[in-house]
């Protein structure tokens, strides 16, 4: 009860911030956070800890956030990421639309990426390194490999790459960076990071 207490005035506040604000299309970013919880009914979190694990969605634009889950410390990110969006979306006042998402490995998901893409909406989500995103990287000619400023010390290259599930193909973006590391004989070497 407390909690929704909490939400009528979280929803009334940023009703007051958005509305002066005169932004009509926000960019949400949805982010898990892992609160490390002492209370004896507190549930071990995938990283170990007892505790909890909120989601967040935080808008880039201005300082609110129209929505947060409170979750059970053994709810993993990506449980209900499509689902977070529509609380979101429907808290966006008259006139506001969110245009833009931006989240990490636990928002890349097929349904959600479906409904981003019904509503309109562009995405960026980081991606974990899995079977599919490594052999599309594989595939990213040598020469395709472009620096997006000279001497920045990275590589960007793009790749098309789609899930079984989403409607449409996306486009991967990926940053290889060198970075140098000295070994146990203090000469330097080189290893690749690849994002």
């Amino acid at each position: 009860m407390g909690l929704e207490g909490l939400d009528r005035v979280r929803d009334k506040i940023n009703e007051g911030v958005l509305k002066k604000d005169g932004i009509e299309e926000c960019t949400l970013d949805a982010d898990a956070t892992e609160i490390i919880g002492e209370k004896a009914d507190a549930l071990f979190t995938y990283k170990g800890n007892k505790g909890y694990m909120p989601l967040f969605g935080f808008l880039y634009e201005n300082p609110v956030y129209p929505y947060h889950e409170f979750r059970e410390g053994n709810v993993a990110p990506p449980f209900g990421q499509k689902e977070f969006y529509f609380e979101c979306k429907q808290r966006m006042l008259r006139g506001k639309r969110i245009g833009q998402y931006r989240g990490y490995s636990a928002s890349y998901q097929a349904g959600l990426f479906n409904q981003l893409e019904e509503n309109g909406v562009k995405c960026g989500i980081t991606v974990d390194q899995d079977k599919g995103v490594k052999a599309a990287i594989g595939l990213i000619p040598r020469g395709d490999w472009k620096e997006s400023v000279k001497g920045c010390g990275y590589e960007l290259g793009e790749a098309v790459i789609r899930m079984n599930e989403t409607k449409k193909a996306f486009r991967l973006v990926v940053k290889r960076e060198v970075r140098r590391q000295g070994n146990s004989l203090g000469k330097k070497g080189s290893i690749f990071i690849i994002r």
